[in-house]
């Protein structure tokens, strides 16, 4: 005959085991989220170094800086020469700041929408294969 009494007790354990379990992968969740933000305030705070570093020194790094700081420069002066260039078609074609933005916003949309379109190609590919493999 079955005893009630010690499957109740069984169910009883297994509920108080899956509470304890679940705790603990709470505790584990919240731990790795605050090593997340740990780890953020770290990588902000070696940029916020390298900043800092490179306005003391950017212009004569230290050998071991010498490379990232040159990444650095190279970068500036090709981001002020597109932003010469940018001005430069803007005053020859008489383009204002809202054109260009309602142009990006525009080309934004475009390009979300052609990512929406091809994810619905990928996704009817592989119905499609999958299809194809149920029919064999």
């Amino acid at each position: 005959m079955v005893d009630l009494n010690k499957i109740k007790d069984q169910v009883s354990d297994l509920a108080h085991a899956g509470v304890a379990k679940s705790k603990e992968l709470a505790e584990i969740a919240k731990l790795r989220a605050n090593n997340a933000s740990s780890e953020s305030s770290i990588r902000k705070a070696y940029s916020a170094i390298g900043e800092k570093y490179y306005e003391l020194h950017g212009t004569a790094p230290d050998e071991d800086f010498r490379a990232s700081c040159d990444q650095i420069t190279a970068a500036k002066e090709k981001i002020d020469q597109n932003n010469q260039k940018i001005e430069e078609i803007k005053s020859a074609n008489n383009i204002s700041d809202e054109e260009v933005a309602a142009a990006e916003d525009d080309a934004s949309q475009k390009i979300s929408d052609a990512a929406d379109d091809i994810e619905t190609a990928a996704e009817d590919i592989k119905d499609n294969v999958e299809n194809i493999g149920d029919k064999k």
